[in-house]
């Protein structure tokens, strides 16, 4: 289904302006907000490769299992 906008008088249009700005202010808001969870992510990525491989995860996870 398409939805149609009708621009019958000035108001109209001057409404569906007004959304299309605040529409495009909220994606850009959003999008830089993703930017800061993607770069935390590879962050975080990054320390467990690190801790994988000088197997500190695994060696918590014996001591942890060996503890119960």
């Amino acid at each position: 289904m398409i939805l149609a906008c009708p621009l019958d008088n000035h108001l109209d249009l001057v409404d569906t302006l007004n959304f299309l700005s605040v529409s495009s202010s909220a994606i850009k808001q959003l999008q830089e907000r993703l930017d800061v969870w993607i770069a935390l992510l590879q962050q975080a990525h990054s320390v467990l490769r690190l801790c994988n491989a000088s197997s500190i995860i695994p060696l918590a996870w014996r001591t942890k299992l060996g503890s119960s």
